[in-house]
Parts: structure tokens; C-alpha cells; sequence
């Protein structure tokens, strides 16, 4: 199905149904109408005026509406609108009559059914009187165009006659359109030329144009016309050229001027490519079209290369874009430019240039393109750059002299300052003029008459001048400056100008009175240090100044002489040596020297280089400073320290003995006491023996307490870290308490929180020290109740980084009274007198304990209500372990209740090494009774000896022995075991129960150390511990 035309309707007509009778008509004629009805005049006029309508379909006779007198309005609003006249009756005569009046076509309503065809056919015939009347309207404008046009436009045939002739080829040729038409071509066409004009027309046989063909041709009175001439193909209705049209425009004029621009340019040229400067050309477009001899010498580019935009590829890079945007924007205004840049030579160097262009304008004042120059001012450049270095030199230069200078021109009263006189002044540079009252301002008020009157002076006397003068600046501050300036003349004589130098010396005459000050002081201080010498030497060693000489010397005896002249023979080589290695080597010696002349004294001799300003040494400058004195004390004195540390050694050999001397006894009563309670024995014997093992235990903790407090007071108590499991210590530590706890009916019970690590390093000992004294202080004073110990983690650490640990211990004692709380941490004291009195002690328990403390990096507290019980808490810094053999788990709280571990399990074969007797017993009668058997040697060779003839399990050896010593006897069995293999465990025994013993156990390769007296408690655990340690009974079980 086609798709119905468009079509816009205008329906003059009083009827709706018959309008609507249209339409439908319309439609079945295969249109789409777009419609609009009218019925008066005003509504005619208006829809005209508001619409573009293709045909107008009108009905004759309406009322209140003449048609006649309407079609008018019709003709004259929109001519090229078609209409048919659609009525209900019309006679012959009225439709003549409105076919006349310019209607297109009618028909009656009766006959709606031709409205479609007839519309059809009235757009056809319409749009082609619209095409008649455009194409005439064409031929009178080409007609009059031809008529008025100022160049000769002639119509010819084939064969070259012509048939058309136009007032401009009147004028230019002399001949009339009468005298041409019908004649030959050949008639304006010069002698020679007639080929010319048969290849003209051949070509346009071929329906080709010819544009703009300059030749020549004749006119009536024979003068010869230069012409450009365009010859187009006339073609009839079939399209078949049957002519040509000929245009020929006079160029006798730009003839003329061409050879007069061809004779300028030649004139250009001739001068631009003599010119001591490159020149340049460019077209309207900016593209170069001319460059001169100069340009191509410099550049070494050929003026090809240099043409269209060439030319840029001569200029540096960094400088390219610029010039361009340059160039563009002076274009676009039409404005000359002028821009410094950097030209490439022929030999590949920049030289600086200043490119100079202007607009090129033609005999209209059309715009041509640019005219330009550009001269190489590399020297000038170079010159500019060196003079700005200079001024920039010299600005930084004056800046940091403080240094500014100044001009005045009495002639024109004018001033001028330098910036850094701006800034003396305490002015911004560049500010207003400066004038010589605003300058006046700024001297101190004290100084501004002297000054006026010297200035004034040096103008009167024309001489210069020179002083120094303060200044008062904006923000209070005072500056002192030191001015100069001289007055210049003309060749009259007569004075036209002054100029000077101002110069802020603030700090050189601080310095300068400070370094006066100095030298007083230094001189003063030197007449009351009769004990130090200051001297100076030349090269040559000769003394050039000196202060406070010795021996009686004076100055002047010093002067000009050398040591050789004032020393004896062998102390003058010597400080002389001294003084030639700084001469050499140009560094800093300092020896302590001793000189002999009336009586022999001890200097501390310090020499050094003194440099000129270029570095090279000119002399010497000593310091020699007398301390005999001191000398003689420092020998007493190291006298005296070697005594001391002598009788710090006796004290402490002697404590060491005092140690031993008291343990071996209370070994003798504590092992018998335990052996004895071991039996069977009444209530009553029971009693008394316990009271004696109670007091004995006392009696030696007390004992070391005072060893450990003369430790603590000397400074000799080191920690000695190593690795050490934190659980194991807290439970060894806490139940050796258990049976004390135990007795009293106390619960003791410690907990180590879970995140706590186990595997650290530190002093184990002196923490299990101070365990051990809060928690026995805890049992001491509880009497019913319970003792709880924890520890906890206070700052936990990345791996490798140290751990900060808390350790609590609370009891449910007496308590501490406030005022007694920091009291208790003093030497010998405890609480009040009656405390004393009850539970006894020396006082010194807490003191131990917070210097241990302070000792492994942390600090003890103490809260307590009295009645109520107290709690200790302590911090402690630990190391970590970096590969733990095993990973610890949660450790829940343990209530200790035992009074001793058990003893291994199975028999162990043991060896006791011990010179006394006693103790041997003893030993063996605590080891018999768990079922170990035991052999005892009485030295360490007899040691050795039972240990090669037998296998044993365990030795238990005493450090002190005759023949060979605990330390001996060890190393032999490591020894031994490194060459046949094996392990025995060791466990060392002596009564010096200080740090440094153990250690030296330890390094010696023993496993374990116990102190005596020997506790069965302590020896069974750490018979377990050592033991349990290597896989338990060995073959010797």
C-alpha cells in the first residue's frame, strides 16, 4: 500500500458537511490533507497570512462573501497559490469569467468525485508556470547582467561566427554589435593566433570549459589587448553544444602591475639578499614564501627547505612553540610582533636572535601575510647576561656585606639607592623616592646633627667623607652603619653630584667590642691563672706573643726566641718534636709534657695550626696549662683507690668466708634437726626439735639478708640473665612455703594467667628472691585466711621485644597502717615496734626485695587495710625466649599444700664428693632413706677415680675440696664425656651461696647448683629436676 501525499488545504466554504465532503474525497484520491475553513474575508486574510497552503479549494457563492471581489486579496498574499472553484451551481458565463479572474480549474459538488484528479493535475500545471516564470525571471537577470557586466561577453557558433555582442565588448574592442554580429571571430583575432582560437572551439565541441586563458586580441584601431579570456559551452534543448559564450576581461592594467610587483620583488630581492640581517616572507595562510641569502648563510638550510613552515624547524625547541603562538595571535590582529628566541645555525649552535614582523597589505588594503626580519644578537645577548651576572653579583655581594650604595643628583635633587641601602634603612626596596630629610629620619637623634654638619661639610669643601652613625629603625631596633661618600664635579668645575657606600657594621662592632671585652677578660683571667701559659710561634718556631710566662720570664724575654734558647737541651727537643708535628701535619696535638728548669714541673700541652685565609699554616697557637699539682694528687689519690679496692676485696673474701664459715655449722644443725624429725620421737621432743630447726632457719635467713643489704649498698649486686621456665620457678619457689603454710593452717595458692609466656630470660634467682620474701612475709603475718600469688601480663610484646610482667601477692593478714606503708621499704624498719616484737625479723626483707626489684626493671607497691590483709604487687621486665622447646599451656591456679616433692621414682646410683665429713653423712643418710645408693669421696681426685672404675646416675659435688677443686673435677668429666660420649648429671654443692658462684658452676659444666646447708626439699627437687632432665636412672641403677 502507497503511502498518501501530503497535502496542505485552505477550504473557503460556509458548509462543514461539504467541507468534510472534500476531505473525504481527497483521501479516496490517495491524499493525506492538512486543512483549514474559512468563511469571511478577515478569515481569509488571516489564514493566509499565518500558513503556507499547495491549493485553495473555494466555493462561489457564499453569503455575506463576494468571490470576484475576493479573489484580489487572494492574487496579491500568495500569487503561486493555485484554486478551483467548488460550487453547487455554476453557469458557462461565470466560469469563464473566474477562469478569467485566474482561477485554475471548477467543478460542481455534484461531481466530487474529479476534486482528487483535478487537484493532481492543477499542482502539475502550477509548478510548472512556476518553473516558466523563474526560468524568465533567470534569462532577464543573465540578459541584464550581460548588458551591465564590465567585461566583454560574446556568443559565437562552432564555426566561430558570432551571434551575440555586449556593451563592455563595445568598449574594448571599438567595434558595435552591428558591425560583429554575423562576422567571423577571426575579425579581433591577431594575425598568428587563429590556431589558438580553432583549438578553443574543438574543445568545446567535447563539452570542455576553458577558465581564465590569457592571451591577446585586436581592437577596431589595431591596438593589441591582453585579455583573460573563459569560454563555456552553450547546448541546446538535447543538450548539444551548439556554441560557446566568451568572456574576455582587459588585464592591460595588472599586466602593468605585475611587471611593476615583478620589477619591485626583483628590487626586494635584490636588496633583502645583500642585507646584513635575514629577512623573511609570508602569504596570507603564515606559510613562508621568501627567505634571503643572510637567513640561508646562518642556517645553512636551502630556501626550499625553509618555505611553508620550514622555517620553524630552525628554531630551539623550548622556544618553538612560543614564537608560533607569537606569530598566531599577532595574525589573527593583524599586528606587527617582535620576540627574542634562539636560532639554530649551520653548525647545530643556538645563537639569541630578535625576530621583527609586520602585517603585508596589497593596493585594497587586503592583508598579503608578513614582512619580517631577524638579526642575530647573540653578542648583545651575551653582553646583557654577563652585565645582569655583574649586577646580580654585585646585589648579592652588597646583601651579604650589608653594603649598599647610593647617588645624587644636586642638579635634579634626585636619589637613588641601591636595594640593599633600601634595606639598611629598614625600608622595602623600590619604595617611593627616597629623599635626604625622609633619609634624615632614620639617624639616631644623637647623631643627626653630626652627621647634617658633615655632609654639608663634604659639599661646602667638596672633599669626601667617611663616619659612623646609628640608626633607628621602624620596630625600635638601633643599627649601626658606617657611610662614605665623595663628591663629584662637571668639567666646569661645579658640583653636580655625590655618591657613596653605606655599610651596616651592627654586628662587626658587636663582635669587635665583644672580642675587646674578651681579651680583657681573657688577660684578666689569665693574671689570675698563674698555672696557664698562651703563647704564639712562627714557622720557624719563634714566639710572636705570649701571656703569663713562667719561671720568671717576661714577655719581651720571650719574644723572637726559640725553645732551644730558653729550655734545656733534651726538654726543648722534645716540645719542640711536638710543635714540628703540627707544622707538618697541620692537625691538633695535645701531650702532657714535663719541663725542667729551676724545679721540674708537668704541663698539659695543647697545640694547634694557625691558617691564613687560604688554608696554609703560618704558625702555632699553644695552651700549656701547669698541673703539677694535680698530678701529685691524682698519684695519691690512685694510691688510696688501689687501698680501698684492696680492702673492698679483703671485706669481701671475708664476707665469702664469714658466709662459709656460718653455713657449715647450720648444716650440721639443720641436717641433724631433719634427720632427727624423720624418726619417731614424742610430742615434747617433736616440739623442741622444730623450735630448733625454726630458729636456725632464721637465724640464717638473717644472715643472708645482711649479705645480700652490703651487697645491694656497694653496688656489687649483678643481675645474671639466662632462660628459665616461669611456671617451674613459681612452683619450686612456692613449695618450699607450702609446709610453713601448711602448719599454720593457711591455704597458699598461686595462678599464672594464661597469656602469660613461660619461656623467658632473666635472673630467676633474684625473682625467686623476692617471691620468697613476700610470700614468707605473707605467711609470717596471716594467721588465718589464705596466701594467693598471680602473675599477669602488663605490656604484651612483639615477637622477639621484651614483656612486662605483674606479680601479685595477697594475704588476709594484719595489714599495714597508711602511715607505716612507705616506712616498711626503709632499711631495718617494719611496720611499728610491736610488730617486731610478735613476729620478729630484721627489716631488711622489703627493703631487698624493692632494690631487687628496681634492679630487673620494675617497681613495688603496696595497699593494705590493717585488720583486713595486705597486697604487694611488683612489675618485672623479661626478655623473651626466641625458640622455646615448647609451647606452655594455660596454667590454672595450684594450691600447694606439700612439704616436699617426692624422690625419683626408681633407685639412682649416686657419688657424693664432699671433704667433710658431716656433710657426707648427712647427705647419705637424706639420700639412703628414699632408697638411692650412694658412695662418698672425700677430694676430687678420689672423685675422678670412682667415677672411672664405676657408672653412677648422679654426682653431687662440692666446689671446695682438697687435691682438686668442684671446678676441676667438672671440667675433666666434660672432658671425658666429649671424647666417649655420654651425659652425667652434676649438681654442685658449696657454702657460698653468691651469683657469681653459680654462674661459674654453670660455665664449668655443672647442671645444677644448691647452696648449703642442704635442705632435703631442695635436694630431692633438684635431684628431680636434674635427673627427669636426662631420661632418669642410667646404667649404674
Amino acid at each position: 500500500m502507497s503511502m498518501a501525499r501530503p497535502l496542505r488545504v485552505l477550504i473557503v466554504e460556509d458548509s462543514p458537511d461539504d467541507a468534510e465532503l472534500m476531505l473525504l474525497e481527497l483521501r479516496r484520491g490517495g491524499l493525506d490533507p492538512s486543512w483549514q475553513r474559512v468563511e469571511t474575508v478577515e478569515e481569509l486574510r488571516a489564514a493566509l497570512a499565518q500558513g503556507t497552503w499547495e491549493v485553495a479549494l473555494w466555493d462561489y457563492t457564499l453569503p455575506g462573501f463576494d468571490s470576484m471581489a475576493a479573489l484580489p486579496l487572494l492574487q496579491q498574499t500568495a500569487e503561486d497559490l493555485p484554486y478551483i472553484v467548488v460550487t453547487g451551481t455554476l453557469g458557462e458565463e461565470q466560469a469563464a469569467q473566474l477562469m478569467r479572474a485566474g482561477a485554475d480549474d471548477y467543478l460542481l459538488k455534484t461531481n466530487l468525485a474529479r476534486l482528487a484528479p483535478a487537484v493532481e493535475r492543477t499542482l502539475r500545471e502550477a509548478a510548472v508556470r512556476r518553473a516558466h516564470r523563474a526560468a524568465e525571471r533567470e534569462a532577464y537577470r543573465l540578459a541584464a547582467i550581460v548588458q551591465s557586466s564590465q567585461d566583454a561577453i560574446i556568443g559565437t557558433t562552432l564555426e566561430g561566427t558570432i551571434t551575440s555582442w555586449n556593451p563592455a565588448a563595445e568598449r574594448l574592442f571599438g567595434y558595435t554589435a552591428a558591425e560583429t554580429v554575423g562576422q567571423s571571430i577571426n575579425l579581433i583575432i591577431p594575425p598568428g593566433l587563429q590556431e589558438e582560437e580553432r583549438s578553443i572551439l574543438e574543445r568545446l565541441r567535447w563539452g570542455e570549459r576553458v577558465e581564465h586563458f590569457e592571451t591577446v586580441r585586436g581592437s577596431k584601431e589595431g591596438r593589441r589587448i591582453p585579455i583573460s579570456l573563459t569560454v563555456s559551452p552553450l547546448r541546446d534543448d538535447a543538450g548539444r553544444v551548439v556554441g560557446a559564450s566568451k568572456v574576455a576581461r582587459d588585464i592591460t592594467e595588472r599586466r602593468r602591475a605585475e611587471a611593476a610587483l615583478h620589477e619591485s620583488e626583483v628590487r626586494f630581492h635584490n636588496m633583502a639578499d645583500h642585507a646584513p640581517v635575514m629577512i623573511w616572507v609570508t602569504d596570507a595562510t603564515g606559510a613562508c614564501t621568501y627567505l634571503n641569502e643572510c637567513w640561508c648563510r646562518l642556517t645553512g638550510m636551502r630556501p626550499e627547505q625553509g618555505f611553508g613552515a620550514g622555517r620553524w624547524e630552525a628554531v630551539h625547541p623550548d622556544d618553538r612553540e612560543k614564537m608560533l603562538s607569537v606569530f598566531r595571535a599577532a595574525s589573527e590582529r593583524r599586528e606587527p610582533f617582535r620576540l627574542a628566541f634562539r636560532l639554530r645555525r649551520h653548525d647545530g649552535d643556538y645563537r639569541w636572535a630578535i625576530d621583527s614582523g609586520a602585517p603585508r597589505l596589497g593596493a585594497s588594503w587586503e592583508f598579503l601575510g608578513y614582512v619580517g626580519s631577524v638579526l642575530d644578537v647573540t653578542e648583545e645577548k651575551c653582553k646583557e647576561e654577563a652585565l645582569r651576572r655583574s649586577e646580580s653579583l654585585l646585589a648579592e655581594a652588597q646583601q651579604l656585606a650589608h653594603l649598599g650604595s647610593w647617588n645624587w643628583d644636586l642638579t635634579s635633587g634626585a636619589f637613588h639607592w641601591s636595594d640593599e641601602h633600601y634595606r639598611i634603612f629598614g625600608f622595602e626596596p623600590q619604595e617611593p623616592p627616597i629623599t635626604l630629610d625622609r633619609a634624615l629620619d632614620r639617624v639616631h637623634p644623637e647623631d643627626r646633627a653630626r652627621f647634617q654638619d658633615l655632609f654639608d661639610q663634604t659639599i661646602r669643601d667638596r672633599r669626601p667623607y667617611e663616619c659612623t652613625f646609628r640608626l633607628i629603625l621602624d620596630d625600635g631596633a638601633v643599627r649601626i652603619v658606617q657611610s662614605r661618600g665623595r663628591p663629584a664635579v662637571n668639567e666646569g668645575d661645579e658640583l653636580v653630584r655625590m655618591f657613596g657606600t653605606i655599610q651596616d657594621v651592627t654586628e662587626r662592632t658587636q663582635t669587635e667590642q665583644a672580642l675587646r671585652e674578651s681579651e680583657e677578660r681573657f688577660q684578666v683571667a689569665l693574671s689570675a691563672s698563674p698555672g696557664i701559659v698562651v703563647f704564639g710561634q712562627d714557622m720557624a718556631l719563634r714566639y710572636t706573643w705570649a701571656y703569663n710566662p713562667q719561671f720568671g720570664d717576661t714577655v719581651e724575654d720571650l719574644l723572637g726566641k726559640t725553645d732551644a734558647e730558653i729550655l734545656n737541651q733534651e726538654d726543648a727537643a722534645r716540645v719542640t718534636a711536638v710543635k714540628r708535628r703540627v707544622l707538618h701535619g697541620g692537625v691538633r696535638v695535645r701531650e702532657e709534657m714535663t719541663i725542667t728548669r729551676e724545679e721540674t714541673r708537668t704541663y698539659d700541652l695543647t697545640v694547634e695550626p694557625l691558617r691564613d685565609p687560604s688554608g696554609q699554616v703560618t704558625g702555632i697557637t699553644c695552651v700549656a696549662v701547669d698541673i703539677t699539682h694535680r698530678k701529685r694528687l691524682e698519684k695519691a689519690l690512685l694510691r688510696a683507690k688501689e687501698a680501698a679496692e684492696a680492702a673492698n676485696r679483703a671485706k669481701d673474701e671475708f664476707l665469702a668466708n664469714v658466709s662459709h664459715e656460718i653455713r657449715t655449722p647450720f648444716g650440721a644443725i639443720l641436717g641433724m634437726t631433719e634427720l632427727v624429725l624423720d624418726t619417731s620421737l614424742t610430742d615434747d621432743q617433736r616440739q623442741c626439735l622444730e623450735t630448733v630447726k625454726s630458729e636456725a632457719d632464721s637465724l640464717l635467713h638473717l644472715v643472708e639478708e645482711l649479705l645480700d643489704f652490703e651487697k645491694i649498698e656497694a653496688g656489687k649486686l649483678d643481675l645474671v640473665p639466662a632462660d628459665f621456665s616461669l611456671r617451674t620457678m613459681m612452683a619450686d619457689t612456692l613449695r618450699a612455703l607450702a609446709e610453713r603454710a601448711r602448719m599454720k593452717g593457711l591455704e597458699l595458692e598461686w595462678i599464672v594467667e594464661p597469656d602469660v609466656p613461660d619461656a623467658l630470660v632473666g635472673d630467676a634467682d633474684r625473682l625467686r628472691q623476692v617471691l620468697l620474701n613476700l610470700v614468707s612475709n605473707a605467711v609470717k603475718f596471716t594467721k588465718r585466711g589464705e596466701v594467693a600469688a598471680r602473675v599477669q601480663v602488663v605490656e604484651g610484646p612483639a615477637p622477639g621485644e621484651e614483656i612486662v610482667l605483674r606479680f601479685t601477692v595477697r594475704d588476709t593478714g594484719i595489714g599495714i597502717p597508711p602511715d607505716a606503708r612507705e616506712r616498711i621499704f626503709r632499711a631495718f624498719e617494719q611496720a611499728d615496734s610491736s610488730t617486731t616484737r610478735e613476729f620478729g625479723g630484721t627489716g631488711l626483707g622489703l627493703t631487698i626485695s624493692a632494690r631487687l626489684v628496681g634492679l630487673i626493671g620494675g617497681e613495688i607497691r603496696v595497699e593494705s587495710e590493717p585488720g583486713e590483709g595486705s597486697t604487694f604487687a611488683f612489675t618485672a621486665r623479661f626478655g623473651r625466649q626466641p625458640h622455646p622447646s615448647e609451647k606452655v599451656d594455660a596454667q590454672p591456679a595450684v594450691a600447694v599444700h606439700e612439704a616436699a616433692p617426692t624422690a625419683a621414682a626408681a633407685p639412682l646410683r649416686i657419688l657424693v664428693a664432699e671433704d667433710s665429713g658431716f656433710n657426707s653423712r648427712h647427705i647419705d643418710r637424706l639420700l639412703g632413706r628414699r632408697g638411692h645408693l650412694v658412695r662418698v669421696a672425700t677430694d676430687g681426685r678420689q672423685a675422678l677415680n670412682l667415677l672411672g672404675e664405676d657408672a653412677f646416675d648422679l654426682l653431687l659435688l662440692d666446689l671446695h675440696m682438697p687435691e682438686l677443686d668442684g671446678f676441676q673435677v667438672a671440667r675433666a668429666i666434660r672432658e671425658r664425656e666429649r671424647a666417649a660420649g655420654g651425659h652425667l648429671p652434676v649438681i654442685a654443692l658449696t657454702a657460698r651461696a653468691r651469683p657469681e658462684d653459680r654462674e661459674r658452676c654453670l660455665t664449668a659444666g655443672m647442671d645444677d647448683y644448691l647452696s648449703k646447708p642442704v635442705r632435703a626439699a631442695e635436694l630431692f627437687a633438684t635431684i628431680d629436676r636434674v635427673v627427669s632432665g636426662y631420661g632418669g636412672p642410667g646404667p649404674g641403677s
